[in-house]
């Protein structure tokens, strides 16, 4: 769960169950773990319990939260061919009756059904996989095409009744990429067919606008649902003008410098009415300075921890962030190996999810740091990690609020960053939560590090005033922004 994600569904939380505000979730990613991942943030707290959601596969897949079928059996599925299961694990190695390995079959580690199945050529080739969702039926196949681009593809996505309900396909034309997408009724008759993913995604918003009645509309994705809904709207003479969240910083490194971030370009450049909701007061007035034709308010996000804080922390630095480039883990590793020879007892774990995990790890090797540092995968429940960690880190290059910051505050656990834009200068105050660093000194920011981790007087100290400190971002207190607004409007 990315900030963006951890932000939303906290405002899940306070619109259901703080202001009594029904919602529904857009999401136009696949992803066949959704169901899953949204039970879980709702029994660790994350999420509404009554929250709903539609992402834009279930809707055309017709795959409802609540579907499930009975667990596969591997042998009756492959009766035909020898079953073998790999020594340790669950899953199978499948042969044909000559000992030809044919197929892999991945089974799911929290439940006994089927992940995914690789289709093997004679050369051993993968050829096919077929990916199942977690509530247990065919999602999707992905069929690679001999093609030396490697650019071509199909891919079929299926119904829980098995009947075809999307088809995607990718193919080299006299040099050219030609994308295709088609999508099916039950009896299998074209409905509609687009040849981009941005028409794909607009007929999916124009037709849950159609099909509903909402009365307000809130963007957390500006890049990728900003222009559908608005032209949405308009296409369906709705009035309503949509409430866009700035959730990191809108331009450059200097917002001076008149560069306006990808991500927000759509909404910054259209001058229909709308509202922006930046999450500092420091981010609103360089918003207000270049964009006059928006209503701009602040409303930080909020987060409500559940820590006692009188538990034994351990010499552990923590970085809990998304490996990506601007999060800047490697600088992160640099100023670890400062602090880690001035102090062998001190240990440095980072949680994320993302591409750049593996180049992580190896940068870390190359510092000799193999056995301090643990790259860590992306932890659905966080209160473990603060709550047992001395502080945590921020070496990101720019924010817009950045929710760790206050997760780690709300459980006691101080923050030492670089003093960027925008967030950890109106949440850290300097020497009494936390440490704000000159962007990017590593040496200082080393030094504020050992100054907490050598001095568990003081530690205890940041420990209490960051639980105190982080009370301002309470859902009582974002909640009566939130409700102001909203009955403003609708």
């Amino acid at each position: 769960m990315s900030g963006i994600e951890l932000a939303s569904s906290m405002r899940s939380l306070m619109l259901q169950d703080i202001i009594g505000l029904e919602h529904t979730y857009f999401t136009s990613v696949y992803n066949r773990m959704l169901s899953h991942n949204v039970n879980i943030y709702k029994n660790v707290g994350r999420l509404s319990r009554n929250a709903k959601y539609i992402n834009i596969y279930d809707f055309f897949q017709d795959a409802s939260a609540q579907f499930y079928i009975d667990e596969y059996n591997i042998e009756d599925r492959f009766k035909n061919y020898k079953v073998s299961k790999i020594d340790g694990k669950k899953d199978y190695r499948v042969y044909n009756s000559k000992g030809k390995f044919k197929f892999f079959i991945k089974i799911f580690d929290f439940i006994n059904s089927i992940d995914f199945i690789n289709y093997l050529d004679d050369s051993g080739k993968v050829v096919r996989t077929d990916y199942y969702d977690v509530r247990n039926f065919l999602s999707m196949s992905h069929i690679y095409f001999n093609d030396i681009s490697g650019k071509a593809w199909l891919q079929i996505y299926y119904r829980p009744n098995s009947s075809i309900a999307i088809i995607k396909q990718m193919q080299q034309v006299e040099g050219k990429t030609v994308f295709n997408i088609k999508l099916f009724d039950n009896d299998g008759l074209i409905i509609s067919e687009f040849d981009n993913e941005d028409d794909f995604v607009y007929y999916f918003i124009k037709s849950i606008i159609s099909e509903g009645n909402y009365d307000e509309f809130i963007i957390d994705r500006c890049k990728e649902f900003y222009g559908h809904v608005t032209r949405a709207l308009h296409e369906n003479y709705i009035q309503k003008s949509p409430i866009v969240i700035l959730h990191s910083a809108h331009s450059g490194e200097n917002p001076a410098d008149g560069i306006t971030s990808h991500f927000y370009d759509n909404a910054l450049s259209d001058e229909s009415k709308k509202t922006l909701i930046t999450l500092t007061n420091k981010q609103k007035i360089d918003v207000e300075k270049r964009y006059s034709s928006a209503d701009i308010l602040c409303i930080p996000n909020f987060y409500d921890a559940r820590t006692t804080n009188n538990m034994k922390r351990d010499n552990v630095i923590v970085y809990v962030a998304r490996y990506t480039e601007e999060k800047q883990h490697n600088l992160a590793l640099d100023i670890f190996k400062i602090v880690s020879e001035k102090n062998s007892d001190v240990s440095f774990e980072m949680y994320g999810f993302g591409e750049f995990k593996d180049k992580i790890i190896n940068y870390a090797k190359e510092l000799n740091l193999s056995e301090r540092v643990k790259v860590l995968d992306f932890a659905f429940d966080i209160s473990q990690i603060y709550n047992k960690a001395k502080l945590s880190i921020l070496t990101s290059r720019t924010e817009g609020f950045c929710m760790g910051l206050i997760e780690s505050l709300s459980y006691g656990c101080p923050v030492v960053s670089f003093d960027i834009n925008y967030g950890p200068s109106e949440i850290i105050i300097d020497g009494q939560n936390g440490f704000l660093v000159k962007s990017f000194d590593k040496e200082m920011f080393a030094d504020r590090i050992l100054q907490i981790i050598s001095d568990d007087i003081f530690q205890s100290k940041l420990s209490e005033n960051s639980i105190s400190l982080a009370q301002k971002y309470n859902s009582k207190s974002v909640s009566d922004l939130w409700h102001k607004l909203l009955m403003e409007k609708i």
